[in-house]
């Protein structure tokens, strides 16, 4: 506009206005002088007294003659071709051209606003209002419009997060800095604002050329309401209304456990209702429900992955509002862990329940049996034909299947065939040992082992381990091994002096606790006799008769400690008299 009112001035100014006036001999006379300064004042007077004829009134008729004549001889010589400025002339039409460039340039730049413009301008009162910066609309994350038509309401299920996406249309898709959600529950009722300040860039599927700004927002569903999205100069309320339905439900459930089939146990019905389980790993998990209307999906979900298809219950005598109802689903678990689950149902209208009860499920793994081995507590030096006690206790979670007694024997150098050949190492069969029941939690099995059997000989040695398992098949089966005694084969005459030298070793610790009592008892009777005496102790008298408090502990200590005391070991060396 400001420049066709530019060229509009220039073109009046300098052409239109000019030629439409015819100048006068004076106007035009002083229009030479301005070019030739020295007919100044001359040419101009000459014009005046020959367009008043003459004029008496001017001066003298003669003079005003003879001015006029020499002027005239005077122009003769002036050159007539530069007697007109062409100057502003042709900077007037330059302007002029160059305006009218800038004009054409910024017309076929924006063709649409320079024609709106020029409309404006020649239509002052009609409407014709200007193009908008920013043409906003709700989509969804594929940049496909949700807005229904014939103003159809949207359908959403109450309760539902929905997470709205807002788009400008117009030029390169930028958002508007004030951009608002308004939300209102009917025409007329108050309107709520929210800034909607975190955006994404979205691309198309069906267009992946396609991308735009995105707002996002999310909005919880609660009641039918109305929604609309303003901003920058788009501040038309074109109001999209949102209908409410029931989200569809489970109304109750029932749940049957059934244990994996090596167990050879009952299937458990669980509380109805009641989803917190605790089962067995391969246990097989089967689930009835009954929703509030008929569905299309009832599938069990955990962590968003369906781990159970649910399948329609029907029955022949079912009516049509009954049918799809109520469904079934078997679910097998086989990871142990905790981990929660949840129904994920879908209706006939394709609505899901927005925020489904979360449940827990713990699998445990059925631990591998544990194995002590009791007694012997230490490797052993026995004669070939020594029998050997063995106590072990076993335990399992869920009960123990077998126990056997594993042999290794490995030859010394006095094992040879009658060619004097060294024997091969025999290959032992397991020996099972008999459990208390059919399948118990726990288990203390004794075996006397009768090495005469074994056909061993001094130098050869015998590795005793025991095997315990249950009843899971595996893969890998659950075989646990006790911790492995060795039996080291000696002859009768080197274990009677390998006796000789523990009996003569007890005989010496029972006389040096023997003198330890006997110190320690003539220690109290001085100190008792000094008591008798002077009614009391002195401090040096008190800390001896602490040590000798102390002394006596450690001798009780030498005499009957479990397993490593002098009794412990006179009674093992006994037995040992009578195995070997």
């Amino acid at each position: 506009i400001a420049l066709i009112l530019a060229v509009s001035w220039i073109a009046w100014t300098r052409l239109l206005r000019p030629l439409s006036r015819k100048p006068t001999d004076v106007q035009l006379s002083l229009a030479i002088e301005r070019r030739f300064p020295e007919l100044r004042d001359l040419l101009s007077s000459a014009a005046q007294f020959q367009q008043s004829g003459f004029d008496p009134k001017l001066g003298s008729a003669e003079l005003q003659q003879d001015l006029t004549d020499r002027i005239e001889t005077r122009l003769q010589s002036v050159p007539l071709d530069e007697l007109l400025d062409r100057r502003p002339v042709r900077s007037g039409i330059l302007l002029a051209l160059l305006l009218s460039a800038v004009a054409a340039a910024a017309c076929s730049f924006a063709p649409q606003t320079s024609s709106l413009a020029l409309r404006r301008l020649a239509l002052p009162f009609a409407h014709l209002p200007w193009p908008k910066q920013f043409q906003l609309d709700i989509v969804d994350r594929d940049l496909q419009p949700i807005r229904l038509g014939s103003g159809q309401p949207i359908r959403r299920v109450q309760g539902e997060s929905w997470e709205l996406c807002i788009i400008n249309r117009n030029g390169e898709g930028t958002l508007p800095p004030d951009l608002e959600l308004l939300t209102r529950k009917a025409p007329g009722e108050p309107i709520q604002r929210e800034s909607v300040t975190r955006s994404v860039e979205l691309r198309s599927k069906t267009n992946p050329d396609l991308t735009r700004e995105a707002g996002i927002l999310k909005l919880t569903i609660r009641e039918t309401m109305e929604i609309c999205a303003v901003g920058g100069d788009d501040r038309e309320e074109h109001w999209l209304p949102i209908e409410t339905v029931p989200p569809p439900l489970i109304e109750e459930f029932k749940i049957e456990v059934q244990p994996p089939p090596y167990l050879n146990l009952p299937a458990l019905s669980q509380v109805a209702g009641q989803g917190k389980l605790e089962v067995l790993a391969g246990s097989n998990i089967r689930l009835t429900a009954s929703s509030n209307r008929p569905l299309q999906n009832c599938d069990i979900s955990v962590k968003g992955t369906t781990v159970a298809k649910g399948t329609p219950i029907e029955s022949s005598d079912s009516q049509q509002s009954e049918k799809q109802r109520h469904w079934t689903a078997q679910w097998i678990l086989n990871e142990p862990g905790t981990f929660p689950w949840h129904w994920s149902i879908l209706d006939l209208e394709g609505f899901s329940q927005p925020d489904p009860p979360k449940f827990e499920v713990t699998v445990l793994a059925d631990k591998p049996p544990e194995i002590r081995l009791d007694q012997p507590t230490a490797d052993l030096r026995v004669t070939p034909q020594a029998e050997v006690l063995f106590k072990v206790t076993a335990t399992d979670d869920l009960g123990l299947k077998s126990l056997s007694l594993h042999s290794e024997v490995v030859r010394g150098g006095m094992s040879t065939d009658p060619d004097g050949k060294p024997l091969e190492n025999p290959v032992v069969p397991d020996q099972p040992l008999e459990l208390p029941t059919s399948t118990p939690k726990s288990a203390v099995v004794e075996k006397l082992l009768k090495l005469a059997d074994y056909s061993l000989v001094p130098e050869d040695r015998l590795t005793i381990t025991f095997l315990v398992s249950d009843a899971f098949p595996g893969p890998p089966p659950h075989l646990t091994k006790s911790a492995p005694r060795q039996i080291f084969i000696v002859s009768p005459e080197e274990k009677l002096r390998e006796l000789a030298d523990a009996q003569s070793a007890l005989l010496n610790e029972l006389e040096r606790a023997l003198n330890a009592q006997s110190d320690a008892r003539n220690q109290v009777r001085d100190l008792q006799k000094q008591w008798e005496k002077t009614d009391q102790l002195r401090p040096q008298d008190r800390d001896l008769l602490q040590r000798t408090e102390m002394q006596q502990r450690q001798v009780a200590s030498e005499l009957n400690l479990p397993g490593s005391g002098i009794a412990s070991r006179a009674e093992d060396l006994i037995r040992q008299h009578k195995t070997n």
